[in-house]
Order: structure tokens, then C-alpha cells, then sequence
């Protein structure tokens, strides 16, 4: 997992909640260059991803993200609850949108796993894990 969020306070605090749920977290970024960067050097199988960065925003970042060849699953998340909806999410690759204020009760794993892409990853609430993923 790649972590990404312009806040290393905020950055520290979900990689704690990633990591209790299972998922191993690789690193971290704060912009849209270090995310590319961090992408491209340790291949993460997905990417938490603020909308709200400095320079060019979440969207556009999910965009080019999903533009790669082996794109990571991208979770949207924001303290502005309303920044996005799930529509707005799938429109730009990412699986969802969970708001800052539900990440901590949201099942984080469950994203990021393969029957929830199967599913569409669209609809607020996560398809049931379908077994492990590698994680990274």
C-alpha cells in the first residue's frame, strides 16, 4: 500500500489503520510527483489517496494512475466529505470514495481486494474479501 496525503501526521495515523486491518503499507507521498514516483519504484498494489493535495488534485493523480500499465487499486478519501461521490470515483479508476471521518470504521481490506474490483467497486459499501492479496 502507498499512502498518499500532504499532511505526514494524517499519513502516520491511517498507515496504523491500514497496517491493523492487514494490509502492508511501502510508503508514502504527499504530491502528485511523489506519488508517480513511489508508484513506479515500489509497485504497490494500492494506493490510499487524498483528493485534496497540493498542485494537481486527488482526480487527477487517480487518472494517471489507472493510465499505467499495471495500475494499483486507488481508494478516493478526503476530509470534505462531499469532494466526491462513488461516481466521480469509478469515473477517474478508483474503486470508492470513503470520507477521512469513516476511514477508521470502514473495512479497509476489503477495498482492496480482487472481488471488490470484480464487483465494480461501486455502491458505498465493499464486496466480501475473497481471500488474501498481495500486499504492498
Amino acid at each position: 500500500m502507498l499512502v498518499v496525503d500532504d499532511n505526514p501526521a494524517f499519513r502516520e495515523v491511517v498507515s496504523e489503520l491500514l497496517r491493523a486491518q492487514g494490509l502492508d503499507v511501502a510508503g508514502h507521498a504527499g504530491d502528485e510527483d511523489e506519488t508517480l514516483s513511489a508508484v513506479q519504484r515500489l509497485r504497490p498494489s494500492g494506493v490510499l489517496l487524498d483528493l485534496q493535495l497540493p498542485g494537481r488534485d486527488g482526480f487527477h493523480v487517480a487518472n494517471r494512475l489507472a493510465a499505467l500499465d499495471r495500475p494499483p487499486t486507488v481508494l478516493l478519501t478526503s476530509s470534505d466529505s462531499d469532494a466526491a461521490n462513488q461516481s466521480l470515483a469509478h469515473d477517474c479508476g478508483a474503486v470508492a470514495f470513503v470520507p477521512k471521518a469513516d476511514l477508521a470504521g470502514a473495512d479497509l481490506r476489503s477495498y482492496f481486494s480482487p472481488g471488490y474490483r470484480a464487483s465494480g467497486g461501486i455502491g458505498g459499501r465493499p464486496a466480501p474479501d475473497d481471500g488474501p492479496r498481495e500486499s504492498g
